[in-house]
């Protein structure tokens, strides 16, 4: 079985010969010349993308759960000087309204709060990386960030509504959460005439479709990049699972607020690319966390309101201090 999901014992074949068998039937009565690689392939390219900095994994760490001094998490980001640069520059602009410019870290996590410097530090990091365009999935530049950046503000919306206590988490969770498409799309951008007859013949979504043409979807590359990253255990199920929460009969509350972040985010038409024809909400997730249709909707005008009137600025959009 595998860790990443619950798998048939055709899945559980393709993890021990290498291929997914599935995927090659399909080839052979695909029109594409080619099969897709298995994931073992595709995960070689996971050393391609950026890692992400000491410093901002540090900061990570420190403020879980756990209260630390200013000093302590300027003192983490400064050990990274262009690290600390780009940190100081989101946390000057125009967005926050600081009384003046900030010109040490401990003045801004002072100013701003660790709650907001600790988002802050991730947006940095993966501010460029998810900025790319990514053809596979009719994304053009920046469009996965709107959508990676929505998904961090719709996630701690529902987890607030649902009092589940690590919000922060649940920020990075919904930005990281499509990370493996970086990775994917150019497989994806091979096998689009395959994936869309797919759907068209089986009525389904294009994740579903992405994984029966390929073997996995790119939720499951993206909790392999979330491991490679070094990222806690609770965020790579989240990324991994976020089209699959219902795990073992059960769905983990991190996960289920997740997979309902995207949700909101494709109903909100937010950096949708290829994936316009969604899934519903998976079974269980709303009851894990004692939420309602209503608190959905909720999320969706949440979300709606917030990108209209932020639209025509170029500020980067982050929680401000509470």
């Amino acid at each position: 079985m595998s860790q990443w999901t619950n798998q048939s014992p055709e899945q559980e074949k393709m993890e021990q010969t290498g291929r997914n068998p599935f995927a090659s039937k399909w080839c052979e009565a695909a029109r594409s010349a080619k099969c897709p690689p298995t994931l073992e392939e595709l995960l070689k390219r996971v050393h391609d993308l950026p890692t992400l900095p000491h410093a901002a994994l540090k900061v990570m760490r420190m403020t879980r759960g756990v209260e630390v001094s200013p000093r302590e998490i300027g003192d983490a980001v400064s050990k990274d000087p262009n690290f600390a640069a780009r940190v100081l520059k989101l946390a000057n602009s125009s967005y926050y309204g600081l009384p003046r410019s900030v010109g040490t870290l401990t003045e801004a996590v002072m100013m701003l709060g660790n709650r907001t410097i600790r988002n802050l530090t991730i947006v940095a990091a993966t501010h460029q990386t998810l900025s790319q365009d990514l053809p596979g999935y009719d994304l053009s530049a920046n469009e996965l960030w709107k959508h990676s950046i929505a998904g961090a503000h719709v996630a701690i919306h529902l987890a607030e509504a649902a009092h589940y206590p690590y919000t922060e988490e649940a920020f990075v969770a919904g930005l990281l959460h499509d990370v493996g498409k970086l990775i994917l799309s150019i497989y994806v951008r091979d096998f689009t005439e395959d994936i869309h007859f797919f759907m068209k013949n089986n009525v389904c979504s294009f994740v579903q479709a992405e994984k029966a043409v390929l073997g996995f979807d790119h939720g499951e590359v993206g909790g392999h990049i979330a491991r490679q990253w070094n990222l806690p255990t609770p965020l790579v199920q989240a990324i991994a699972w976020h089209h699959a929460p219902l795990q073992k009969g059960q769905v983990i509350p991190l996960v289920g607020i997740t997979h309902l972040a995207d949700f909101v985010c494709i109903c909100a038409g937010i950096g949708v690319g290829t994936n316009r024809v969604g899934e519903d909400l998976s079974d269980g997730v709303l009851e894990t966390l004692n939420l309602t249709r209503n608190d959905v909707e909720n999320a969706l005008t949440f979300i709606t309101e917030m990108m209209d009137e932020t639209k025509d600025t170029d500020a980067v959009l982050l929680p401000k201090a509470a």
